[in-house]
This record gives C-alpha cells, structure tokens and sequence, in this order.
C-alpha cells in the first residue's frame, strides 16, 4: 500500500525516498548519484525485508525505517549544512548519509543468494536449512552486523551504485552505530577524502546514530510481530512487547524544535511500557549528552542539537499513577556515609587532601582561562593552627559565586566538571579536570565540626563581590546564609575546626604522603607565616636521602654509590634512583658487608610513589624484574587527569586505554633506565651479574614464587628483552653414577630453546632449601636413563614460564620431596621446545574459604591420581576435563563462590577424609 503520507502508511521504497529533502537536496548537486541512491535502495530492499525472517520479534529494520532516519537525519543537522554555504555538505557526504540510512542494519540479514551463506553455516555448525529463529545464528547476525554491512556493500548487486572510493568509509559511518559514544570517538578516523572534499567520519557517524536514536514512529512496530509477541508467552516475546508497545505508545510524538531541542509525548495506560520509555529516553540523552560535547569542538559542528535533555512533560498517563522512584537515601544517612572515616579506610588526610585539590584544581581552570600577558601567579597555601586546632585552604584561583556555591559545591554527587553547561563552554576545551565524584567538600566533616569559607569568582570586568557562609553538619543545617564581603579576595579560604579526637599531627603527616609535587606551587605555613614545607611544581631528581633519610651520610660513608635517571615528556614526570655497592670488585646491591640494603631504610617503606597532578595515586606496574622499592627509589608524576577513572577514594585508578598508555610509557621508561644502570656496573646482556643485582634487590623477603601475576611473561618480553635472567638447576651423572648438582642463569627467553624435559618444583632456593633440593633431584634421577638434564625453581620468573608454555603437564615421582607446606611427589614437567603461548591458561581467582589463582594444566593420568596439584599457597593447576573440577567451574559461574572455595579448601588438604568428604559434597569420585 503506498501513499502520500507516509508518517501513517509504507510506501514504496524508491518513492520514499524521493520525498526527503536530503535526497532532494542530492538531486540539486548531483543526479546521477541520486540516481544511484535509488537503485541502491530498490535492490537492498528485499534483503532488508528478509530480516525479519530471523528476527520475526523486531522492529521494523526494512527500507521505511531507512527513510524514517533519513527524514531524522534532517531534523538533527545544522540546516546550514544542506544549504549553498562554505560549510554545507558534498554530494558525496549527502550520499554516504542516504546509504548509512538504509544499509546500516542490514548485516542482519542472512544473505539467501550470498555463495558464502553455506560456509558461514558450517563455520557455526549449523544446517544450511537452519530454523529462521536459530539463536545461535540470530546472536551471531546481531553481533556482526556492522561488519556484515561492508561485506554487503562489497560484494552485493546494489554495491555497483556506491562508489568503490566511498564502500570503505559507509561501512566505517555504519560500523559507529553500533559503538558507545566515547568507543565511536576514539576508535573511527577523524579524517577522510569524499569527494576531494576533507570529511571527518565520526560527524557523519554521529548524524547516523543520533538520526537512529530518535527514530519513533507510528509504522515502526510491524503488525505481524506484535501479533506473534503477543501470542508467544517466552521471556523474548514479553520483552519485545514491551518495546513495541513503547513505540506505539509514542507514535511520532518525538520532535526536534528549531532551538535544537528534543521534545517527546506519549500516552500510556501501562506502567512498565511508561517505564521502559523513560529509560530508553535516559539513554538516549547520556549518547546524546557525549555526541554534544564532541560536535562542540569540531572544526564544523554538525548538529542542531544544543540540548542532551528531552522534554516529556506532554507524557499523559490512563489508569495508574507513576513515581520515579530512583534511589532515596535518607538525609542523615548520606550525610552520616560521606561524614564518616571509614568511607575513607580511616585515610585521616583524604578530605584535606580533597581540599587541597580543590584549591589545586580552581588555580588550574583560572589558568586556563587567562590570556598569556595576565601575569597569573596561582598559589595553594595550607595554614596549620595547632593551638587553635584550625587547619585554613586558601588559593588565589577561580573563586565562586552564589550558583557556583549552591548548585555544586555543596551538591553531594554533583561535579560542575561534568556538567554539559561547562563542557560547552568554548573557554573550557582543552581542560582537563581533576574533580570526579562531587563529594569533596562534604569528606571534611569526618574531622572537622565547622567549615567557614570564603570566596570570590575571578572576574576580568571586577565586578563581582565575595561572599562567606558557614557550613556544619552536627546538627543538620536546613538552609544556608550566604554574607556578601567586599573585602574578600578572589579565590577561597576554607578554615576548618578539628574535632577534639582527630590527632592533627597525623593529619599533616598523611597530607605529606598524598601530595608529592604541586601541579602548582603549594605551601604549609604557621600561624606566624612560616613555612613549614614547599612542594616544587615538577618532580625533584631522586638522591640517597629519599631511600635512607637521616642514614644518608652513614651509607655515603661505607661506599654506598647512587644511580639516577630523569626522564619528562608532555605527559610525564619520571625520576629513578638505585643504590649500589662494590663487594670484592664485583657491583651489588647490597651493603659492602654483604647485608640488605633495606636494612638501612629507615622507616622500612616502600619508595615507590605514582602520582596524577601531583596528587598519590597507586598506579599498578606489575612485577617489575628488579625490586626497585627496597633498594631505590621511583617517582612518577603523571601531568593530566584527562580520561583517567578514579577509585572512589582517589587512592588508585580503574583500568581503561589511558590507563593502560600510561603503564606503557612508565613501564618503558623503567626497563631504559635499568639498561642504564646494569650498563654503568658493566652488567649488560650478563645473565649471571644481572641475577645477582635483582637476587640482591629481593633480598630479605621480596619475593614469593608462588604467586601468580597475570601477563607477566608477555610484560618481560615486550619491555624487558635481556634484563629477565632465571637460574635453572643443572645435573649430571659421571661415570660412577655419582650426580653432580650445578646452576646456570640465561635470559628468560634462552629457556625455549633447552631440548630436554624440565621438571618444575615448587622449592624456593635458598641456603635453607638445599636438602629439599637433593631429594627432589634424587625422586626425579631416580629411573631416568638420561645422564644430565635440568630442573626449574619456584620464582616469579618460572611462573610467568609455567603460565604460557605450550607443553606442561602434572606428573608424579616415587619419592616424596618436601615443598613450602608438606610431602609431594606432584612436579609439572615443561617440554621448553613447544614454545609459549599468547594466552594464559588462567581459569578463576577466588578469596575464599580458599584464596588464590586456578589455572588448567594436562595432567598424566596415567601415573597420577588426583586431577589437581596446589602448588605452595596461592596457587592450584587443575585437569579441567575431570568431572569434580567441572562441577567447581559450574558452582563458581553460578555464582556460588563460597562453595567452590570449600571444595578447593579440601583439595588442598589432600588427606584421605577430606577425599571422602570431596565425594560426599560432590557425589564425584575425587581420582582418575
């Protein structure tokens, strides 16, 4: 059925499509790629159509929803853009958005006449007359369908009307539908030639997905698919109601207005329908929000849309009340949770070191904004009263006004850094905030009773006034009395009473260890103005007095030397400081008496300080192959916050790509500055001296070998090349049978090279170990034929090996050694010359009844007879083929943690009762 309105009726696809102003538009430039528009959407039809075959639960994915975002496509660019302007749109960028539109859904489809359905069929082992609602086949058409879309425009009939110069870019503007905002970002190029014309691909993406975003309309629910969701009584079939209910409840009441905003209406008699809407709307506009704040700092911005939010305020509602109920805490309780210590892990300096932040932060933004020639001088002062129990913050930055003071910072959970109002300001691109989580301020009243603060905005004009309030929260305050003061100075002073039982000395002592280096100059003064300390604004080099304090002079003066390499760049601040000795002409990391050089370390810490915008942040480096922290000293001090994700307490970060970029950078600089160091003690490409200096540095209890450190051998190939030495036994048997015990050190690399089997024991090597080494030696000769081989310790070196070699399995010996805990006769033997693998063959980590790593292995069934081996105290290799650790998999991904962690409890026991109590829990015999 066709017809002129086809807001109510579908036409036909090619009449359609003429009818849109974009394609219009096409036709004014250029004809003949209009034409190709047409035929490209009278052949993709009957392929979009056949979607449905397997998705037969769906909205309407055919042509009509093609036009549908084609006509939203119009709503929400800059009409400029399709107007005779310098910044309008190409021929051909008009054309990639007309194709977007009606291709970017079809990798859904499963492609009848495609010769390579068949082998796709057989590479998912399915039948090539598969049923249409196969979930295996729908899942994987869903998640491949963007890349599903460039093969159509490729390989299809309708590929001969797009370009071939213009098939690779379509498929990237399709592929962003199908991203989060940020992945779309940073992932799709930000440049392209259409057309001899310049384009950035993620602005045409963007139009793409917000065009797609705002696609409601009265024909979007197909009437064969209601019916069947309504007849089916599956989960699905429920679910898929529910959205199209939701559709139909909405119609086309979705509009943009000439202001760029986004207005809704809907009329709904269900709640779960009314509440599915608002939660589809609440996503849109978090999309929305990041694709806004992208298209304000484009070169030509693209969007009409000036608003994240949408105004359902028209939303009527039949039969039934709606209360959005979120999440309600009550006033006392927030207040008492953000107030109290133990939000903070009883880290006393975490508020002032919030405030200091704060202050940090305000100097930063008033910067930023201030022109070259304005003479800016940014200053943090910390006033310290002992006697009056009064800490003051003060700092000449930005300031505040009286929307700055209510709406922000006194909001709990509100960042003014997060709010789109700031983050499309043009005077704020390029910022870089500090300020995460909007609960800074209130942190204080976990050691202080009263806060008295006084600010005042930054103004070029100079008009502004201070003003000054006080905030308390012993008992609750209702409102708030703001003072206005001529005489304040711009920026704010925050003075704080302590609490009687807050031990202020521990305050400043915490403060000292939050903050390394100021991002701008910070002072800690006296009530008299004296300083007490300066921070300097970029990272000192390291010298002995950071590793030894007050025993600097006293290690100067037995021969202890100091090695040390800055390194900066635009985004880091790196300083590396070892200490070293000379003992017997041979360099070591020791005491020219042979002792720990920790030993000397005054407050037994670790001096390994990371750091972002000078502010303490632990930023997880790994196993580095060398103790830095008990023999040296590392800073680094990472100069912008930009996309980093702060633990709550600011303590430490959450994992994402700049995080991952910056263990890279600091990793790297790491390994250059120790092939500095071994180069300057005439250690370089020296497995054995290199063994020495890093044996040295873990001397006194550096190291366990039984823990497990995920990536770690692939870290030490990509950083570390010849700085990884591992010491391996070697034996041999004379003429007389006797056998002779020696050790080799060669790089961690040179192990896949040995052609023997090597037996790897969980026996760490010291001087304590020796006879637990004889008799392990003395289990595996035992019946060997071999005259010589090798056997592997237990190091952190042997278990990166042990986690990525190809060949390794458990086997058992006739004689019980001892290792770490009690009798064995399980070892793991490695054949070195099958090489290692990219993956780690890693299974689960729990903190249990039994805490550690589990990890697969094969396992000779033969001659073993438990399908598991506990490997010292963290670690446990499992055959997870055997029926018993299949059954602790399915306990532990349903969720029973606990019960998986008593049954690995009882392994490790390994007595007789605890196999009975094993098989009584499990109903599982616990051997081959």
């Amino acid at each position: 059925m066709t017809s002129n309105n086809y807001h109510t009726l579908v036409g036909n696809p090619v009449d359609e499509l003429r009818s849109t102003q974009l394609w219009n538009r096409l036709m004014r430039l250029n004809p003949i790629r209009a034409d190709e528009a047409c035929e490209f959407v009278r052949l993709i039809d009957p392929v979009l159509n056949s979607i449905a075959t397997h998705f037969p639960l769906y909205t309407r994915h055919d042509c009509h929803h093609g036009y549908e975002v084609i006509e939203r496509m119009y709503d929400v660019v800059r009409p400029c853009l399709l107007q005779d302007s310098d910044e309008s749109f190409s021929d051909d960028e008009i054309f990639c958005l007309i194709i977007a539109a009606y291709a970017h859904d079809v990798g859904m489809a499963l492609y009848e006449d495609d010769p390579e359905k068949n082998k796709l069929l057989d590479e998912l082992g399915l039948p090539y007359n598969v049923e249409p609602n196969n979930d295996k086949l729908c899942s994987f058409l869903r998640d491949h369908h963007a890349e599903r879309g460039l093969q159509f425009l490729r390989n299809s009939n309708a590929s001969g009307n797009v370009p071939e110069y213009l098939r690779g870019l379509i498929g990237t503007i399709m592929k962003g539908h199908n991203m989060s905002p940020k992945a779309l970002m940073s992932e799709l190029p930000q440049e392209a030639s259409i057309g001899r014309k310049p384009s950035d691909p993620r602005a045409l993406s963007i139009i793409l997905c917000c065009a797609d975003a705002i696609e409601f309309s009265d024909t979007r629910v197909i009437d064969v698919a209601y019916n069947e969701a309504k007849f089916r009584n599956d989960e699905a079939a429920k679910k898929s109601l529910i959205e199209m209910r939701k559709h139909r409840s909405m119609g086309c009441g979705l509009a943009v207005s000439e202001e760029g905003l986004i207005i809704a209406t809907g009329d709904f008699n269900d709640a779960q329908v009314l509440h599915a809407t608002h939660s589809t709307l609440d996503q849109m506009e978090e999309w929305i929000k990041d694709y806004i704040i992208f298209n304000s700092r484009l070169k030509r911005p693209i969007l009409r849309l000036t608003n994240h939010s949408i105004i359902r305020e028209a939303f009527t509602l039949d039969g039934f009340k709606y209360f959005p109920i979120a999440i309600k805490i009550d006033e006392y309780q927030i207040k008492e949770l953000l107030t109290s210590p133990r939000l903070w892990g009883n880290e006393l300096g975490v508020p002032i070191r919030e405030l200091v932040q704060n202050a940090v932060e305000a100097c930063r933004y008033r910067k930023h904004i201030s022109p070259a020639a304005s003479n800016y001088h940014p200053l943090v002062e910390l006033i310290v009263d002992y006697n009056e129990r009064e800490i003051i913050v003060i700092d000449n930055g930005c300031g505040m006004d009286e929307t700055d003071v209510t709406e922000y910072f006194l909001q709990v959970g509100k960042s003014k850094s997060r709010d789109p109002k700031f983050n499309n300001d043009e005077r704020n691109l390029g910022f870089d905030s500090i300020s995460r989580f909007g609960v800074g301020f209130w942190s204080v009243f976990s050691i202080a009773d009263m806060a008295t603060v006084s600010t005042r905005i930054f103004s070029y004009r100079g008009e502004s006034n201070g003003i000054t309030f006080n905030v308390s929260i012993n008992p609750v305050m209702r409102y708030l009395e703001l003072k206005n003061e001529s005489s304040v100075s711009v920026g704010t002073r925050i003075k704080l009473t302590i609490k009687r039982d807050i031990d202020m000395s521990r305050l400043i002592e915490d403060i000292s260890r939050y903050i390394i280096v100021g991002a701008v100059p910070i002072i800690i003064k006296n009530p008299d103005s004296n300083v007490i300390h300066e921070y300097s604004i970029s990272l000192n080099g390291t010298k002995p007095e950071d590793l030894f304090g007050y025993r600097s002079k006293h290690a100067e003066s037995i021969g202890i030397g100091w090695f040390c390499n800055d390194i900066d760049d635009e985004d880091i601040e790196f300083r590396l400081g070892i200490a070293y000795s000379e003992i017997n002409h041979n360099p070591r990391c020791l005491t020219p008496n042979g002792s720990s050089l920790f030993n000397l370390v005054p407050r037994r810490g670790f001096i390994e300080t990371t750091a972002i915008c000078g502010f303490n942040t632990r930023i997880n480096l790994g196993s580095i192959p060398f103790a830095i922290s008990r023999v040296g000293v590392l800073k680094v001090n990472v100069k912008s916050p930009r996309n980093l994700l702060y633990s709550f307490n600011r303590l430490q970060l959450d994992e994402n790509e700049r995080y991952k970029e910056i263990q890279d950078r600091i990793r790297e600089y790491i390994a250059k500055s120790l092939r500095m160091f071994y180069a300057k003690l005439n250690a370089t490409d020296n497995a054995e001296k290199i063994n020495t200096l890093i044996s040295d540095s873990r001397s006194n209890g550096g190291e366990a070998g039984d823990l497990r450190v995920p990536g770690l051998y692939h870290m030490y190939e990509r950083y570390f090349h010849k700085m990884v030495p591992i010491s391996i036994l070697f034996w041999e048997r004379n003429s007389l049978g006797v056998i002779k015990i020696s050790t080799k050190t060669i790089f961690i690399d040179e192990f896949w090279s040995i052609d023997k089997p090597v037996p790897y024991v969980c026996i760490w090597p010291s001087e304590h170990s020796r006879n637990l080494i004889l008799r392990f030696v003395q289990a595996i000769v035992i019946g060997n034929s071999e005259q010589n081989g090798y056997i592997l310790l237990a190091s952190h070196e042997a278990s990166a090996i042990i986690d990525v070699a190809k060949s390794a399995k458990v086997k058992t010996t006739n004689v019980n050694y001892q290792d770490w805990h009690r009798s064995k006769n399980q070892y793991i033997e490695i054949l070195p010359q099958a090489g290692y693998d990219k993956d780690e063959k890693f299974l689960i980590k729990l903190s249990s009844r039994w805490s550690g790593d589990v990890s697969t292995i094969d396992f000779d069934r033969i001659n073993t007879n438990k399908p598991w081996m506990t490997f010292g105290r963290y670690r446990m290799f499992v055959d997870v083929e055997h029926d018993l650790i299949k059954k602790i998999l399915d306990l532990y991904n349903s969720g029973h943690i606990w019960e998986s962690g008593n049954l690995l409890s009882l392994m490790e026991s390994e007595d007789e009762s605890c196999l009975q109590e094993i098989e009584r829990i499990t109903g599982i015999r616990p051997i081959y």
